[in-house]
């Protein structure tokens, strides 16, 4: 189970360091750019709760075998793209595979072990891809300087290999659980009209924001969302039970993980692109620098536990908010000759704020959840957080191209500097969200 997590945190932490190589090569603009990262995140979020469904009608081991394979077809489509649309298809695969992916494997660790042993389970599980989400960016720096971008999606392909293996001899057949919806059409609505609202985001830019192809997607995606809100709450078997939806920490939660990881996809792509753009880094250079993003990451969630005990879930999602603020705050004035020791600070303070913000929202998004309904919450959070990236990615990319797209260093150093002053504007958002009160437990 680690194993194919990995390749998926490997894969999306270090995307960001592969991008511009890629994008020489294959000759792609702002926009394909933007899509080579967002085809992934927009088809893994949008389907994520189909993909529980499906986990539910079918049992964990058939969706999980399917998602592992995906991801390695998905990867070697990637490996051997001859253009940016083919690497982009490949993405998508890749985020469908995903989707599967994470829906269940977390569910298989908890089958696999007797209570007792369950929580060490669970800490290997999350050491081993917290690992590849670490590794990511030096990785991809060093496969794509010194063999090609190719090699770092290449490299998924035996991760894949050995964890089909694994599942195949491991995992038991089972006996399908029980549906908690038998409305497969409403879920797979719900996956069109949250990909057309990043569509439409995404796409503005280069087609104008009175383009039929923009206007459309952008006005049908909300008004489907707001029809099944409408009709959701007035059905007993909702696709997101009560339960999850009366939390106390439910909305406020669930808004600090969709601006945390807003602000994330920013970091994970721009300042690579800035590196190696402006600054002049090749990719394994890049990478180095941004292992202090990802070390950050990793001790503040160590250090969340113990911080939530003493000060509150509250008072941690919203120092890690503030944290990010002042991460991003420094990258706004980066100039090409700012001393590199500040741009350590600034993702070192950024990479903090993101580990408080991502494991604070959620421990704060299942407070009050029964436990039946963790895996739904999780599933919930997971969705808004993926969304909230691609969405930020968007409206990053039409920043970048604002301000000249990928023309000269004056240019991309002008964009990136947009790009970090949104992410300063999200990230206050996200102290907003933590510091929100509790709701009182209502029926809904």
């Amino acid at each position: 189970m680690a194993l194919s997590l990995a390749a998926l945190s490997f894969d999306v932490n270090g995307i960001g360091t592969a991008l511009p190589e890629l994008s020489r090569e294959l000759g792609l603009g702002p926009g394909a750019q933007t899509w080579v990262v967002n085809a992934n995140v927009i088809a893994m979020g949008s389907t994520l709760l189909l993909a529980g469904h499906l986990a539910d009608r079918l049992g964990r081991r058939r969706p999980l075998l399917t998602g592992i394979a995906g991801f390695a077809i998905g990867s070697a489509l990637c490996t051997l793209a001859p253009g940016g649309a083919g690497l982009i298809g490949g993405r998508v695969v890749q985020g469908l595979a995903s989707a599967l992916i994470f829906t269940t494997s977390l569910g298989v660790v908890m089958d696999s072990f007797r209570p007792e042993r369950r929580s060490s389970a669970i800490g290997a599980w999350g050491a081993i891809a917290g690992a590849g989400s670490a590794l990511g960016p030096v990785l991809a720096g060093v496969l794509t300087s010194t063999v090609s971008w190719r090699a770092f999606f290449a490299l998924n392909v035996p991760l894949c290999a050995l964890s089909l293996v694994a599942v195949a001899l491991l995992v038991p057949h089972e006996r399908p659980t029980a549906a908690t919806t038998n409305r497969p059409w409403t879920l797979g609505l719900l996956t069109v009209a949250l990909f057309a609202i990043v569509f439409a985001l995404q796409q503005g830019p280069v087609w104008g924001w009175t383009a039929p192809g923009t206007l459309v997607p952008l006005a049908f995606g909300p008004l489907a969302l707001a029809g099944l809100l409408r009709t959701e709450r007035r059905r007993t078997d909702r696709i997101v039970p009560v339960a999850v939806t009366s939390a106390p920490r439910f909305l406020g939660a669930n808004a600090v993980a969709g601006t945390g990881n807003w602000a994330f996809g920013l970091a994970v792509v721009h300042v690579a692109i800035y590196l190696q753009g402006v600054r002049g880094f090749n990719a394994v250079g890049a990478g180095g620098v941004f292992l202090a993003f990802s070390g950050a990451f990793g001790l503040a969630s160590a250090l969340m536990g113990t911080l939530d005990r003493h000060l509150g879930v509250s008072v941690v999602m919203g120092a890690g908010g503030a944290l990010m603020a002042g991460g991003f705050a420094v990258l706004v004035f980066t100039t090409q000759s700012t001393p590199l020791v500040v741009i350590l600070a600034g993702l070192l303070l950024a990479g903090a704020g993101q580990g408080l913000v991502f494991d604070g929202s959620t421990a704060a998004g299942l407070e009050g959840v029964p436990p039946m309904a963790a895996a739904d919450a999780s599933a919930v959070t997971q969705t808004v957080r993926l969304m909230a990236m691609g969405i930020g990615l968007a409206v990053a990319n039409a920043l970048v191209v604002g301000a000249g797209g990928t023309g000269d260093v004056t240019a991309q150093l002008a964009g990136f500097r947009r790009v970090m002053l949104s992410g300063v504007v999200v990230s206050v958002a996200c102290v907003g969200a933590a510091l929100l009160p509790p709701r009182s437990r209502v029926s809904q």
